[in-house]
């Protein structure tokens, strides 16, 4: 049914938006809406380049991947929980006396292909590195991030002719999107969705883009800050666009709410709603364990090992970019700017700022394509910087896809690491740690493949910035530049300070190690006890040092530390209850083997007492570098 002009209807709909759109007429004064979009410059190349940097890692199995990958074993099996699949995976929700996934269930719908072709059998037939799970992994994730570059690509190219390239290379291998490219995590999905939701909508395209904004809810539940902006994006050009934005939106919400029901009880209780790992109890304050952010978080997600700052200088000049968008259009750079922050302050109130074993703030992922819309405006404004700032993230962050995953926090920051690459050659922590990847099984050896990536890496760079100094708008040229103004003289020197600073805090793990946790573990506990509480120098005192999980399932990537005061010698190194290996001399850390739920292990050390004073032993708990509830310490009063 139609309605005709000046019906009472109209008249009340016309009404009721009437201020949202004086609104957005003033919003956007004599704007172009129409979607800039242009191919960049050796696109397919770049893709390729850019796809052999980031997918050809074979990442060991993670927790992301038995709890996604055996939801979709369950799928094709037609069912929703998999007992036997999860029983010792640390991501997991229990209902009903079954177990399921603690996920959104999109990314295992979209590894349900993957899971078919490939076959990687039951969870207890995985292995490390396992190129079944690689393939599951490429053909889900690895393609919503190739998309998601080509996305970028085009959208750069369109604000800024000529720096597309760049803009896709600085996004695709100079920020997280690369180390998450070959994994089950859902950020890359997310990231591909939101930013085709957010495109679809500045094209008027408002139910498709409601489609692809409803899919990202169905991949990660945090997509649901873009939807919410979006809606209110799309609401600037009235009722109608809205309602087919909403529109677009149901089959997605029908779907989570359907698996929801099947698996939950009801469509509104989503998964975490039921979490049976060791990070239930933390999760129950805030909303999904997301709280106001702390100063802990917030130097864990900018200045930490692999902090945003430290990985991607780019995004400050990204952010910069934004700020010189919005001259032009105002509701697309404010939109990109709001998403932005949301995620970042999102991030800085998790109470798990890293989220586990991770490549650094990887919820910050989905806001990425959103900080990229900037980076064609920072090329033309600020070309040296911005492609200076390109250079060392691509550097970072290639570094980091190759060695993550064998350890998460990385020990020290990723430049301290690549300091000692030149002088300790295959002696170094970083090539001792490099990734297995797929050129392995061509005979060039893990530090061949390692030489291969950075090569395609510094490719896509070259091939980027050949394209944008051949159409003729020198990146690199010399001559006569006009001064900056005192004000952005004093942003610049601003945003140079913070880069310095978190760079500094990370090399020099200030002011809170390697701790990945604002707070810890309820579940994990420690304690010690020792053969006497007085002594005197010569004699030998006996240190029994337990470790409880009263959490209700296993703990997994278990470690003690241990800090030996001045005054006491040990008598050989620790005994690790059913063996394990321990390392230091002052700060001894020892690998402990899975404590199962309700259950304990014991780690004994023998110390010989030197001299007259108070020696204070301290030991702590941690699982993935979470540490437990409390750091007992033990006195012994060493008589003269």
């Amino acid at each position: 049914m139609s309605l005709a002009p000046g019906s009472s209807i109209d008249r009340r709909e016309s009404a009721g938006w009437r201020g949202v759109h004086r609104f957005a007429a003033r919003w956007l004064p004599g704007e172009d809406h129409a979607l800039p979009w242009r191919r960049p410059g050796h696109e397919l190349l770049l893709l390729a380049l850019v796809a052999v940097v980031a997918l050809s890692p074979v990442y060991p199995v993670s927790a992301q991947d038995y709890s996604r990958i055996c939801l979709a074993e369950a799928l094709v099996h037609g069912h929703l929980s998999n007992d036997a699949c999860l029983s010792n995976s640390v991501d997991r929700s229990s209902y009903g006396g079954h177990l399921y996934s603690d996920k959104a269930p999109g990314v295992s719908l979209l590894e349900v292909p993957g899971v078919v072709v490939s076959a990687p059998g039951p969870a207890s037939d995985w292995t490390n590195p396992d190129v079944r799970l690689w393939l599951v992994r490429v053909f889900s994730v690895g393609v919503a991030f190739i998309a998601c570059a080509l996305l970028v690509g085009r959208v750069g190219e369109g604000l800024t002719p000529g720096f597309g390239g760049l803009t896709l290379v600085a996004f695709a291998l100079g920020t997280l999107v690369a180390p998450l490219a070959a994994t089950s995590f859902a950020h890359d999905v997310s990231a591909a969705l939101a930013f085709g939701a957010f495109l679809l909508a500045w094209r008027r395209r408002p139910g498709l883009a409601g489609l692809l904004a409803g899919a990202g809810v169905l991949v990660d539940y945090e997509a649901g800050l873009v939807f919410v902006a979006l809606a209110c994006y799309t609401a600037l050009g009235g009722w109608r666009p809205l309602r087919r934005f909403l529109i677009g939106a149901a089959p997605g919400a029908l779907l989570l709410g359907a698996y929801d029901w099947a698996a939950f009880g009801a469509p509104w209780h989503l998964s975490y709603r039921y979490l049976d790992d060791i990070f239930a109890e933390v999760t129950t304050g805030g909303v999904f364990g997301i709280g106001v952010p702390n100063l802990f978080g917030t130097v864990e997600v900018f200045a930490g090992s692999s902090g945003l700052l430290v990985i991607s200088p780019v995004v400050v000049l990204a952010a910069y970019g934004l700020v010189i968008l919005f001259r032009t259009y105002r509701a697309e750079a404010t939109i990109c700017g709001i998403v932005s922050a949301a995620y970042i302050l999102a991030n800085c109130g998790y109470f798990f700022p890293l989220g586990g074993g991770s490549p650094g703030p990887r919820y910050l992922v989905p806001a990425f394509p959103f900080l990229a819309v900037g980076l064609g405006p920072a090329f033309r404004a600020r070309p040296r910087l911005t492609t200076l700032a390109t250079g060392a993230s691509l550097v970072a962050a290639t570094a980091l896809t190759l060695v993550w995953a064998s350890a998460s926090p990385l020990p020290r920051s990723v430049w301290n690491l690549l300091f000692h690459v030149p002088a300790e050659l295959g002696g170094s922590w970083f090539v001792r740690n490099l990734t297995p990847s797929v050129f392995e099984r061509l005979g060039v050896g893990r530090s061949g493949a390692a030489l291969v990536v950075a090569g395609c890496a510094a490719a896509a760079f070259s091939v980027a910035l050949r394209s944008a100094t051949r159409a003729g708008l020198g990146v690199l040229r010399s001559g006569p530049r006009a001064r900056p103004s005192p004000a952005a003289l004093l942003v610049g020197t601003l945003c140079l300070y913070l880069v310095i600073a978190a760079n500094v805090f990370a090399v020099f793990a200030y002011p809170y190690g390697n701790r990945t946790s604002a707070e810890g573990l309820p579940g994990l506990s420690t304690s010690i006890a020792a053969s006497a509480t007085s002594s005197r120098p010569g004699d030998l005192v006996n240190y029994v040092i337990t470790v409880r999980n009263s959490a209700r399932v296993a703990m997994t990537a278990m470690s003690l530390t241990i800090n030996v005061p001045a005054g006491m010698l040990l008598l050989g190194p620790p005994a690790v209850a059913g063996g394990g290996m321990c390392t230091g001399i002052s700060t001894i850390t020892c690998g402990l083997n899975d404590i199962n739920a309700d259950t304990s292990t014991t780690v004994r050390v023998l110390a010989k007492m030197t001299q007259a004073g108070n020696p204070t032993l301290t030991a702590w708990a941690s699982t993935y570098g979470i540490p437990g509830q409390n750091k007992p310490a033990f006195t012994v009063d060493v008589g003269p």
